[in-house]
């Protein structure tokens, strides 16, 4: 969704009701933009043992899709580390949630990997009253 509809908030709030249950220091929340993610710390964060939560905003500006003047190379990369990464760790889940501003200019496999898609929009007139 666009800016300020409350994404990163969703994610604090989700975080919080995860603390309810288990102490933050059995369930940690990382949090990225995406100028921190590189072919490494990608790697890195696929290599974090869980449980935990990372969560990676403006996933968009990492201008992973195939058209030109895509980052094919980096797109390549993830798909690859996504591939079967959720089944590989039933008992030690890490949550993986990336929030963008476009979503339409992402790779279409990229965002299949991903289990749930929420979209956000800023309310109405009539939902704000």
């Amino acid at each position: 969704g666009t800016s300020r509809t409350g994404k990163s908030m969703l994610i604090e709030a989700f975080a919080g009701e995860i603390r309810k249950i288990k102490p933050t220091d059995e369930f940690p929340l990382y949090c990225l933009s995406a100028h921190h993610i590189t072919q490494n710390v990608f790697e890195f964060l696929m290599q974090i043992e869980g449980p935990c939560i990372i969560f990676i905003d403006e996933f968009d500006l990492l201008n992973l899709n195939r058209d030109a003047g895509g980052n094919y190379k980096q797109l390549a990369e993830i798909l690859n580390a996504l591939s079967g990464y959720a089944d590989s760790r039933p008992d030690k889940p890490v949550i993986l949630i990336a929030a963008g501003n476009t979503p339409g200019n992402m790779d279409e496999p990229l965002l299949n990997r991903f289990n749930v898609k929420m979209p956000f929009e800023l309310p109405s007139f009539e939902q704000r009253m």
